[in-house]
């Protein structure tokens, strides 16, 4: 769905009506919510293209083996020391919902994970989705989840819910957080795919929230007072590929946490930004964050490389902003990928290439759903080769899947 400006927002959406341990500092209470004074949600993963602008091992069973051991993966499917499904090849097996749907799925086209009754059941207020971009992946439970808030605009209590998706049982879930008042999610979801660690920049809070599956603590305060709508996002290949949190806020000020403390990305202030309604993307096919956007800077987006070298890219032919734009990437491809709507205007597809720095319309997509009224929240798979896209409407919910490659 577009971006909705509040005095905009039809009456009926108005009044219808996402926990690792440092300690839990509550959001904000019922502060007016800036952000809600601009524009709803947007969203997009995307497809692929036409006009372009600027310059352009798997071990085989044993035959001796003896009948009585089954073979780990084709007789049970399980790990033998674990008795739990190998994570390598998972979604190949097809023995999964979102695995089968995801096979069904042809390049530049769209799918759909099939609805069941624990998707219906969801409790969702009807802005819970305004303003956000990424949810998170978590490929060691093969789970998604995602965090954020229905915004004191549209919601009494404005709590923050915590939406899951569990690939082996099919199940989707919503439980509430410690945290209520202004915002929404914005992109401020992050997930260390290593420890399934997820991080929550909180509307405003200078201190990130850390969830591990039970409770909720907060990171050191980041250097700076923050916006309301910044970038988070998990770097793996940071630190010598020990992996790091990323933080961008607005007019350049961005930094990483190495487990301990902030440190700002040199170069990052040397660059023109924009303030709130941020962005931040990692790319698993580059090994790189792709960033930016804000207003007064809505088409300046960068990369930021392992060594953290901040490189701008062509100005894009489209707003980034969050509420304009979903920004995703293409897990097999790596292409960022990006749906633009402007309020009452019409959807665009494009997709940016890092590496020939161009970009590309999207025009040969096939069976895209329609996003006029829903919003929406991407989230790559990549073991499936897939962006899973979440859309919203009252009672209406689906999950989408895009293959771009």
């Amino acid at each position: 769905m577009s971006v909705l400006d509040d005095d905009k927002v039809p009456a009926r959406w108005l009044c219808a009506a996402f926990s690792i341990s440092l300690g839990c500092a509550s959001g904000p209470s019922d502060a007016t919510d800036t952000s809600d004074a601009s524009s709803g949600d947007s969203s997009g993963t995307a497809p692929s293209s036409s006009s372009e602008v600027g310059d352009a091992s798997e071990a085989s069973a044993d035959a001796e083996a003896s009948s009585d051991t089954p073979d780990p993966v084709t007789s049970s499917g399980d790990d033998t020391s674990t008795g739990e499904p190998p994570l390598e090849g998972w979604c190949t097996r097809g023995d999964t919902a979102l695995a089968i749907a995801a096979a069904e799925v042809a390049p530049r086209s769209w799918g759909e994970v099939p609805p069941n009754d624990s998707l219906a059941s969801l409790e969702m207020e009807p802005s819970l989705l305004y303003w956000n971009d990424s949810g998170v992946w978590d490929p060691q439970a093969r789970r998604m989840a995602w965090v954020g808030g229905p915004g004191t605009c549209c919601a009494d209590p404005a709590t923050y819910q915590r939406i899951a998706y569990d690939v082996e049982s099919d199940t989707w879930s919503m439980e509430a957080t410690p945290f209520a008042g202004s915002g929404h999610a914005y992109d401020g979801n992050a997930l260390d795919p290593e420890t399934g660690l997820h991080y929550f920049a909180l509307f405003s809070d200078r201190a990130v929230k850390r969830f591990d599956g039970t409770t909720w603590d907060a990171l050191p305060d980041v250097p700076w007072p923050t916006e309301p709508s910044v970038g988070l996002t998990w770097f793996p290949e940071l630190a010598s590929g020990s992996g790091a949190l990323v933080f961008v806020n607005s007019s350049g000020r961005a930094a990483w946490f190495d487990g301990a403390s902030w440190t700002e990305i040199a170069g990052a202030l040397e660059e023109p930004w924009g303030t709130y309604n941020l962005f931040a993307e990692h790319n698993p096919v580059h090994g790189q964050v792709w960033m930016g956007a804000g207003v007064d800077g809505d088409r300046i987006h960068y990369v930021l490389d392992a060594d953290l070298q901040v490189e701008r890219g062509q100005d894009a032919p489209v707003s980034l902003n969050n509420g304009n734009a979903l920004h995703g990437v293409d897990p097999v491809g790596g292409n960022y990928l990006v749906k633009h709507e402007e309020q009452d205007g019409p959807t665009s597809w494009w997709e940016y290439d890092p590496v020939a720095d161009v970009w590309t319309e999207i025009v040969d997509m096939q069976g895209a759903p329609d996003f006029s009224l829903t919003s929406e929240f991407q989230v790559p798979i990549p073991e499936c080769g897939v962006i899973l896209v979440f859309a919203h409407y009252f009672d209406e919910r689906h999950a989408y899947l895009y293959r771009h490659s």
